[in-house]
């Protein structure tokens, strides 16, 4: 059924439909990716050409709910948005509405309002709210939406940043876009980009111990990019097949981490790697980190564009989008009513 409430001062909407009947559990706070083709609603003159005016609602057509364009697909055939729905049945779907056509409104996407973590590290330094100094870092930089780190020669095993704790209660993913710019990364230097039980995981480089310390993520030795895994043994699992050069952007690589299952990398929307992962569900860190523990060498150094961490679903909730409708008898505030009278005559 329609939504009897429509957003005032919009011109269009399409109705969503979340399909979760593979999935018996009922997702709370979940993040739903759509996908819009902007660029044919930007042509046609019913959307912004920055898609400031979209703005997604519960079922009610009227309720906000948060949501995060993903600035990189704007004006596009597929322009990402996530939007985070306060509830998802399962077995069963759900309904939200996206609006569009208001030239006056401005963009409320919001990372922040939707993910459990979110930087893209805009401005000139780094959000203290959201990380904390877990290490001496020698080169720390924040500019053009980018978080670059370096550590000194020889200073000694990993060091960085974590942000807040982090409650994992089942399954979550995490996206990353990074680059190593440069290091000796052969000679015990590396990088970790992840999860970690601790604000100060040590011993992540090749397959060293780090006793029960549980971390899950992308790390990078000898040009190889990595996913780290605590394996119960006190060591970690590691893929070293993905080869990789100083200067390649690594472009959309998510880990999806089920507690106590396992580990899956993807890249660029393509399963790559899984491994076995004991680690169960509680309190972890965010980790961004570097180390170099060999002296006489290029220490590691990486820039970071983009941090992700939302909940994840398998299978994940299907969506459909439905056709355009129009508000009907139901105006904008700022139209104007014409009446036209037809006056019937014989003659």
């Amino acid at each position: 059924a329609q939504a009897t409430g429509w957003l005032q001062g919009w011109w269009y909407r399409v109705k969503i439909t979340i399909d979760n009947t593979q999935n018996t559990a009922t997702l709370t706070d979940y993040q739903v990716c759509v996908g819009i083709d902007t660029s044919s609603l930007i042509s046609a003159g019913k959307m912004r050409s920055d898609c400031g005016d979209v703005r997604f609602t519960d079922e009610d057509g009227l309720t906000p709910l948060p949501y995060w364009i993903d600035p990189g697909t704007v004006n596009t055939a597929r322009t990402l948005v996530w939007v985070k729905v306060p509830s998802i049945p399962g077995s069963g779907t759900k309904v939200i509405y996206m609006y569009y056509g208001n030239p006056s409104a401005t963009s409320q996407s919001n990372g922040d309002a939707v993910f459990v973590l979110f930087d893209d590290f805009l401005g000139t330094s780094l959000n203290t709210t959201k990380w904390s100094y877990a290490g001496s870092i020698s080169v720390l930089s924040v500019s053009g939406g980018n978080l670059t780190m370096q550590v000194a020669d020889n200073s000694g095993w990993l060091r960085g940043y974590s942000a807040r704790t982090i409650s994992v209660s089942g399954p979550v993913a995490f996206e990353v876009r990074f680059e190593v710019l440069d290091g000796d990364y052969g000679n015990q230097g590396t990088a970790f980009i992840g999860l970690s039980a601790t604000t100060s995981p040590a011993n992540l480089y090749g397959t060293n111990a780090f006793g029960t310390t549980a971390s899950c993520g992308i790390g990078e030795d000898e040009w190889v990019m990595r996913l780290f895994t605590a394996n119960g043994a006190g060591t970690s699992a590691v893929d070293t097949s993905l080869k990789g050069v100083a200067g390649t952007v690594v472009n959309n690589a998510t880990v999806v981490l089920q507690p106590a299952t396992s580990a899956t990398l993807w890249l660029n929307g393509a399963q790559y790697s899984t491994t076995s992962y004991v680690a169960g569900t509680g309190s972890y860190y965010f980790f961004i980190g570097v180390c170099d523990v060999r002296a006489g060498y290029t220490p590691p150094k990486i820039t970071v564009d983009r941090v992700i961490l939302r909940k994840y679903a398998s299978p994940a909730p299907k969506v459909a989008l439905g056709p355009e409708e129009l508000p009907g008898v139901a105006l904008r505030a700022d139209a104007v009513l014409f009446r036209h009278w037809l006056v019937y005559s014989p003659n």
